[in-house]
């Protein structure tokens, strides 16, 4: 009743949109000493961004730093080395010089960034000595002098801001990375940094001693009024890092007081910030604490914010003005942290791996992310957590707005009521009202929450993948759930739970192969047996499944029972990381491959071109019933490719609100000679109703004609089309317009 006219349509660049949602992941903050709207912030793999507004909004200022490709790190959250850290020079603001944290080949690389020029340029200076560099420091607010620690331990200083380095003619044993230089306020020539304890420089740093060999030292700060007094955080060797207090220069230390206001034992992360008379420490995964009298007095700050991997910034001029990044954006403060707000316009580097549409309104959309990204540091890799958040777009993505920072790896919206959302990542979270209030299900689930999926004609059943913890089901809104004997094998994660359209308790769960139910979870056989799959996708009119792997797309017509291999113009090469069908068109098939290309086909998958655009690394696919491809992405947010339709699709998206019937009834149920299907019709149109098994096989066609009247009755007498008697079992009526498709579960029993 259907026919196919869809034909590729031609895409331009600027046919594609994207405008958020902003955040990433920020490792440094730099401020210019004399301006107080410029400041600059290093990311992750997203290098360097600049703001002349205050830390209001950002722009890229990458021009110049090297690039990773996606042979280099196809799972990096960006195209560049993480940024270790960030200078501005003290005279001159408009210099910048940034550290690129190492890859695996153990060396960072130096960059500069001067007046007039359009790039970064790379600095040498110490490779001729066999070694690589750490970081650099500049301990005075006033001087061009600066030092650069490098593997092996050695220290360099610069006379003329980085452009020659002299090597230290003597130097203490050992001096680790991430300890920085820092001068005596009452002696510029008296600097002091971290080791094994402390050590010092008497003569602005040619030459070094030991004061006193300790416990290795992550941070410290001097004290402005007494030089003297000293308060640096330990690395242990257990999973804490204690606060000591020295009242000789570093040559005694004493655990700092405990505090039974905040709390009992001092644990700190290794960052700390003095800034004009303001102290700061920012604790790792807790609340991190000014003091305005170095240390006498405390007081929690930036208490809402995630603190994972914390760094702030101070500008100039701007009394009590602070930037604070982490890993999920940057948020700027006007009272030293004590209220703070979201400040990362137009930073475009978050992590979304999930992003949904609003079956009715596709105006209405949500992106998750949650914690990943990849960085270096030496030779070893780490994990960090990234953009954890839910989004919701009122305006097709247009603009963002973060309705919760939680670890968001999954989202299901509901088809039928789509102000009724569900979300996952730790925890298990719902919203009946479009998320504007929040209830958590579950704080924290008992593995990752990889998936969710939402029983079609069931509303109150969801299903839930955990990864290597398994499927889940709840029968009362996600209050509840019981953990489903599913045959595991591995520990990857769920990327998608799909229900087949004809035969809903006909269940598909995406993990290393694909795991099946016909009866809605109670047994499950496993298809695709060791193939590496990544996502599924239903046609839904016909249930004909789609299936990515790390190295194929393949096809189902029976339910995975066989499938075969449609790679018809895509490179052999090419591995794939999600599949979307376009739910009005559905011979209109996307794929997101891991070679920084989407395909689309628009004959079911038996020919596929590339479809250009702007987009970097995508990750999730979603189309709009308004013909619109989003696209959620590995650091870049989300893009959108608008009016890219054909015009069987817009014959059916210009028909208005999504068609559904105002009754439809089976009974009686379960029967023995015979079912009556019942249902009434907003409008007149061509109408399909047929008799489907849990298999998906078509048994019977009840009607396939024009009604000429409102309401309708069938009546199926159990038997196939052929006139032969089916068996007792589960069965489901399939009604199809042209503009939707309703499904109803019927039992027969002989």
């Amino acid at each position: 009743m259907i026919l196919n006219l869809a034909l590729p349509i031609s895409v331009h660049a600027e046919n594609w949109t994207h405008s958020g949602p902003y955040g990433g992941n920020v490792t440094e903050i730099a401020t210019s000493p004399s301006d107080s709207n410029i400041v600059y912030l290093g990311t992750v793999n997203r290098g360097v961004w600049k703001s002349e507004d205050g830390g209001r909004s950002w722009i890229e200022f990458n021009e110049g730093l090297p690039t990773l490709s996606l042979e280099d790190d196809e799972w990096s959250n960006g195209d560049y080395q993480a940024i270790r850290s960030l200078h501005v020079h003290p005279q001159r603001p408009e210099e910048v010089f940034t550290v690129l944290r190492t890859g695996s080949n153990d060396v960072n690389y130096l960059y500069v960034r001067r007046d007039g020029c359009s790039a970064w340029v790379e600095i040498n200076g110490w490779e001729e000595d066999g070694r690589s560099l750490f970081d650099i420091y500049s301990p005075w607010a006033n001087d061009q002098q600066f030092f650069a620690s490098t593997c092996p331990d050695w220290i360099y200083y610069s006379l003329d801001a980085c452009s020659t380095w002299i090597p230290v003619n003597s130097k203490p044993d050992m001096l680790f990375e991430d300890k920085e230089i820092q001068a005596d306020p009452s002696n510029p020539a008296h600097l002091l940094a971290g080791n094994q304890g402390i050590i010092e420089s008497l003569d602005s740093g040619k030459t070094w001693s030991e004061v006193n060999k300790t416990m290795e030292i992550l941070d410290f700060v001097i004290d402005p009024d007494d030089p003297q007094h000293i308060l640096a955080n330990f690395n242990t060797d257990a999973m804490t890092n204690p606060l000591y207090e020295s009242f000789g220069g570093g040559l005694n230390w004493y655990p700092y007081p405990d505090n039974d206001d905040y709390f009992t034992v001092w644990e700190v992360g290794d960052n700390m910030y003095l800034f004009s008379d303001r102290f700061f420490i920012c604790r790792y995964y807790d609340t991190s604490y000014l003091s305005s009298d170095f240390g006498e007095t405390w007081e929690p700050v930036f208490q809402d914010v995630n603190n994972n991997y914390t760094t702030l910034g101070e500008l100039p001029n701007a009394t009590s003005t602070i930037l604070m990044g982490n890993n999920d954006g940057v948020y700027r403060s006007n009272d030293s942290g004590r209220t703070n707000r979201r400040s990362d316009d137009g930073l475009d580097n978050t992590y979304v791996p999930v992003i949904r549409v609003d079956e009715s309104d596709p105006t209405i959309m949500y992106a998750g992310g949650y914690a990943y990204c990849r960085f270096y540091t030496g030779s070893s890799g780490h994990m960090a957590s990234v953009t954890n958040g839910i989004w919701k777009s009122s305006d097709g993505g247009g603009s963002w707005d973060l309705i919760a920072e939680t670890e968001t790896c999954a989202i299901a919206v509901d088809p039928v009521q789509p102000d009724t959302v569900y979300w996952g990542g730790d925890g298990v979270f719902r919203s009946y009202d479009g998320c504007m209030t929040i209830d958590t299900l579950f704080e924290a689930f008992y593995n990752r929450v990889d998936a969710l999926a939402i029983h079609p004609h069931r509303r109150s059943r969801l299903f839930l993948g955990a990864g290597a913890g398994g499927v889940f089901r709840s029968d009362d809104y996600g209050e509840t759930w019981e953990s489903m004997d599913v045959p595991w094998q591995g520990s990857n994660s769920i990327d998608d739970i799909v229900f087949h359209p004809r035969c809903p308790d006909t269940v598909y769960v995406q993990h290393y192969g694909i795991y099946r139910t016909f009866d809605g979870g109670e047994s499950w056989e496993l298809k695709l047996s060791g193939r590496a799959t990544r996502s599924i996708a239903v046609d839904p009119e016909t249930g004909k499944l789609y299936c990515v792997t790390s190295a194929d797309v393949l096809v189902s017509e029976d339910c995975f029972e066989t499938s075969e291999s449609i790679k018809s113009g895509i490179n052999n090469e090419t591995g794939f990381w999600d599949v979307a069908v376009d739910p009005w068109q559905s011979d209109h098939v996307l794929i997101a491959a891991d070679n920084d290309t989407l395909y689309e086909s628009w004959d079911a998958g038996e020919t596929w071109s590339p479809l250009p655009g702007p987009y970097h690394r995508p990750l999730d696919l979603a189309v709009g019933k308004d013909g619109a491809v989003h696209i959620g992405t590995n650091g870049y947010g989300v893009w959108t490719l608008r009016d890219h339709t054909s015009e069987v699709a817009d014959s059916r998206r210009t028909a208005g609100v999504l068609y559904r019937w105002a009754e439809m009834t089976c009974y009686p149920t379960p029967f023995n000679s015979g079912v009556t299907v019942a249902f009434s019709l907003p409008e007149l149109l061509p109408l399909e109703v047929k008799v489907y098994d849990v298999t998906g096989r078509c048994v019977t066609t009840l009607y396939d004609d024009l009604p000429r009247e409102t309401p309708l009755r069938l009546f199926w007498n159990g038997q196939s089309g052929t006139k032969a008697t089916v068996s007792s079992g589960v069965y489901f009526v399939v009604a199809r317009s042209s503009k939707n498709i309703i499904t109803k579960k019927i039992v027969l029993l002989r």
